[in-house]
């Protein structure tokens, strides 16, 4: 059974691809997932947890809403055997605003790898970790 999921924010739908694809990032916060295939599952996992479906009839479509305010990172969402991986960034920070939060703690000496080298900048070594 081959099935499509999307994510869709305020009025922006976004496909999501499989795993093995280029991972789509979507902002943190009320996300609603659009599942289609014929039939489509009574319920998909996401980040290894069930989660019921509301399916039209026939279950050819379905949608769940989640809350992702505060699920910032990595997330995938499995439909029957196909795997669909995405990203949710929060709204305020961003990126740049990480790497700012990052410098902040670098230049006031609080993060435990500003003293363990000094030549390297302490961001540039927290983001290659990740």
């Amino acid at each position: 059974m081959a099935v499509t999921a999307c994510v869709i924010f305020g009025t922006t739908r976004v496909p999501l691809k499989s795993a093995a694809e280029a991972i789509t990032v979507v902002p943190a916060g009320y996300l609603v997932f659009e599942i289609e295939g014929d039939p489509v599952p009574v319920s998909v996992t996401l980040d290894n947890r069930a989660t019921p479906l509301v399916r039209n009839d026939p279950p050819t479509r379905g949608h769940f809403v989640l809350d992702a305010h505060r699920s910032v990172g990595f997330h995938r969402l499995t439909v029957a055997t196909q795997e669909f991986v995405f990203g949710t960034e929060d709204a305020k920070l961003q990126y740049a605003g990480i790497l700012d939060i990052l410098e902040l703690i670098e230049h006031e000496g609080l993060g435990p790898c500003c003293a363990a080298n000094s030549s390297v900048r302490c961001s540039n070594r927290i983001l290659r970790v990740l």
